[in-house]
C-alpha cells in the first residue's frame, strides 16, 4: 500500500531544467519541494510508513508516472506544485486538482483540509471547495486513463506575500498536516534536525587511495568510493547505482541510485560536507571531487 509523492518540475528528458512557479519563493516549486519540504515531511514520518518522496525528474515529462506507480507498487499518488500569478497579486490559497469526472476521494478532502489550514482555498468542484476538477493536464489523464488513484495538490500562491511565508517560514507545520493527510498519523517527537547526522557507513579502508587529485570523478574514484562504502569494485556507476544508494544513506538524502543532473541534493549534501561552494553540479574538474579524492587518499571521508 505504498503512497508515491512526486515533486513537480525537475529534470527534463532534454537534460534542462524546469524550477517551476517561483515568485517570492527565488527557488522554484522544485527545489522548495526537494529541498525545504520533503525533508520537514520526512520528519513527521510515523515508523514503517510506506511513502515514496520521488523528485528525480519531471515525470509528466518524462511521461512514466505508469511505470513509476507499477515500479513502487503504488497504489494512491500525490504530486506537489505551488502556484502562481504576478508577483505581488492578491491571489492567494491552495486546492486539490483532480479529473473533472471524479469526485474527491477521503484522502483528496483531507489533504483540501491541510492546505485550508495553512493557506486557506480556492475553486470548487462539484459541491467541494478547494477542489478542482480539470482534464488539460498530462498526469491527470494519464492516470484516469490508467485507473490510477491521483491528484495534484497547489499549496498556495508563491506570489503572494502571505502564502510565500507560510510555505517558507511554518513549512514544518505545514510538512505536518500534509503527512497527517497522506498517513493518517503523524511521528510527535520528530528530530530536531532535518537532516540526521550522518554517520560513517564503513570502517575506512586499510589501505589509503592513491588517487591523482585532479577533480575528476572517473573508474579510479569510483573503484575507490566503492572500496570505502563496501559495495561491488567494478569502477562503474550504473543506473541505479549501489555505490550512489550507499553513499546517499551516509549523507541523508534520497536513495535512489542515481545522480540528478544538472541539479543534484546529493552533490550539495557533498558540497556542503567537503566545504566547497554548493551548486548541485559536479564541474569538471571539481573542486568537490578534488577534496573527495584528497580525504580517499588519506582513507577517511
Amino acid at each position: 500500500m505504498t503512497h508515491l509523492v512526486i515533486a513537480g518540475h525537475g529534470i527534463q528528458r532534454d537534460g534542462s531544467f524546469d524550477p517551476g512557479a517561483s515568485g517570492y519563493i527565488k527557488k522554484g516549486e522544485h527545489k522548495y519541494v526537494v529541498e525545504d519540504l520533503f525533508p520537514a515531511m520526512k520528519k513527521y514520518m510515523p515508523k514503517n510508513h510506506n511513502v515514496v518522496l520521488f523528485h528525480a525528474h519531471k515525470v509528466s515529462n518524462y511521461g512514466d508516472l505508469v511505470s513509476l506507480v507499477k515500479k513502487h507498487k503504488a497504489t494512491k499518488v500525490t504530486e506537489i506544485h505551488f502556484d502562481a500569478h504576478t508577483l505581488g497579486s492578491s491571489a492567494s490559497g491552495g486546492h486539490v486538482i483532480i479529473h473533472k469526472n471524479f469526485d474527491p476521494d477521503k484522502l483528496d478532502l483531507a489533504l483540501r483540509d491541510a492546505i485550508k489550514n495553512m493557506v486557506g482555498v480556492r475553486y470548487n468542484h462539484k459541491g467541494h471547495e478547494g477542489i478542482s476538477g480539470r482534464d488539460n493536464l498530462y498526469n491527470v489523464n494519464i492516470a484516469a486513463q490508467n485507473g490510477i488513484n491521483y491528484r495534484l495538490i497547489e499549496l498556495g500562491f508563491g506570489t503572494n506575500k502571505r502564502d510565500a511565508d507560510i510555505l517558507v517560514n511554518k513549512v514544518d507545520q505545514y510538512a505536518k498536516v500534509l503527512v497527517k493527510a497522506i498517513v493518517g498519523k503523524v511521528n510527535d517527537k520528530p528530530s530536531n534536525n532535518t537532516v540526521t547526522k550522518p554517520k560513517p557507513p564503513v570502517k575506512p579502508s586499510k589501505n589509503n587511495a592513491k588517487l591523482a587529485v585532479d577533480g575528476y570523478w572517473g573508474p579510479a574514484t569510483t573503484r575507490a568510493l566503492q572500496r570505502y562504502f563496501g559495495t561491488p569494485v567494478d569502477g562503474y556507476l550504473s543506473k541505479p547505482s549501489l555505490l550512489i544508494k550507499a553513499m546517499q544513506k551516509w549523507l541523508g538524502t534520497t536513495q535512489d541510485g542515481y545522480i540528478s543532473e544538472p541539479y543534484s541534493l546529493m552533490v550539495v549534501a557533498l558540497q556542503k560536507r567537503f566545504g566547497t561552494p554548493q551548486d548541485g553540479k559536479i564541474s569538471k574538474p571539481s573542486l568537490m571531487v578534488k577534496e573527495m579524492q584528497r580525504r580517499l587518499n588519506n582513507g577517511k571521508l
